[in-house]
């Protein structure tokens, strides 16, 4: 009896893990239902995608298209599951430039902050997260 309970935990935990989505491991794509821009006070309400991974973070256009991609360098904090509340930030760079990506959830609400640090400017982006898949 007690090893059928111990099998039971741990398919348990196994199973959890499968279907847990954590950001420092897997390769994420965030569906984007609108951007704000913080300097401008903007939304855009287009559908854009950003796929993250341990070393990379793309962001596509509402055409699939590229339109930036971020090298991570280094993390502050974990998030091992991304369906439940949580929160990290990833540390990037693009070319010259260095900035950050935050990647979060409150409240069932799921957002991407992109900062970056440009010679005259600091853009910010908010994105609005409206589904998530593990590729």
């Amino acid at each position: 009896m007690k090893t059928l309970s111990l099998i039971f935990g741990l398919s348990l935990v196994f199973v959890s893990e499968c279907f847990s989505q954590n950001i420092e491991t897997s390769t994420i794509e965030w569906n984007c239902s609108s951007t704000f821009d913080v300097q401008t006070g903007t939304i855009n309400d287009d559908a854009t995608r950003i796929v993250s991974s341990a070393n990379q973070i793309t962001w596509y256009d509402d055409q699939g298209v590229a339109k930036e991609t971020l090298q991570v360098t280094g993390h502050e904090g974990s998030w091992s599951n991304v369906s439940n509340n949580g929160s990290i930030i990833f540390k990037v760079i693009s070319g010259n430039y260095s900035g950050i990506a935050q990647f979060s959830k409150a409240n069932g609400v799921m957002r991407v902050r992109i900062q970056m640090v440009l010679d005259d400017e600091v853009p910010i982006y908010e994105l609005t997260v409206n589904e998530i898949n593990q590729l």
